[in-house]
């Protein structure tokens, strides 16, 4: 999946830079024989991986929660704690297509969810769902054969939404660094 998400964003900026050369030769009534073309950027092996960077992400996020005078513990992996007593999931994802995001989380009985979602820019857009929401919500997700619970985040019409499968999709915008949910939980 990682090789993709590289191998997606290399073609991108190569259709940008050909787009870029095109006018260029246009411009300056070229043709295309005189053109050299350097060879696309290889994949680095000092890449870090999806889930390296997911812990990276949330480690961030969670010094952004305490800086907010929110206790949070990391349990294991994507689960914490938050004041001691409310369960949460913490899910990462980059932007694998554009302005979609895809993400999961194990089938816990989670009080709510935080989906960290990172633009192709680098730019991290933290949902964090509230009770209400996330309880209304969390019985018409999908779950996969791995008891993971699946997210799906997308941007469109100048709305975040968030699909639920047979209901459609629900504004979100409103639990974009919302970290009063993570104080009335």
């Amino acid at each position: 999946m990682e090789e993709l998400e590289v191998l997606e964003k290399q073609l991108d900026q190569s259709i940008d830079s050909l787009d870029s050369l095109e006018k260029l030769v246009k411009q300056n009534n070229m043709n295309f024989s005189s053109v050299q073309i350097s060879p696309l950027p290889t994949l680095k092996d000092k890449r870090i991986s999806p889930k390296k960077k997911g812990d990276e992400i949330r480690k961030t996020f969670v010094s952004r929660v305490q800086n907010q005078g929110i206790h949070i513990a990391q349990l294991k992996g994507v689960q914490y704690k938050v004041n001691n007593k409310n369960f949460i999931g913490i899910a990462y994802s980059s932007e694998i297509r554009t302005n979609r995001w895809f993400l999961g989380l194990p089938f816990k009985n989670f009080d709510t969810i935080v989906l960290l979602c990172e633009k192709r820019n680098g730019q991290i857009l933290n949902f964090i769902f509230s009770k209400d929401f996330y309880d209304k919500v969390k019985n018409q997700l999908s779950k996969d054969d791995n008891d993971q619970i699946k997210f799906n985040i997308s941007f469109r019409n100048g709305e975040y939404q968030f699909m639920i499968p047979q209901s459609g999709y629900e504004k979100i915008n409103s639990f974009i660094d919302n970290f009063d949910n993570l104080k009335r939980i």
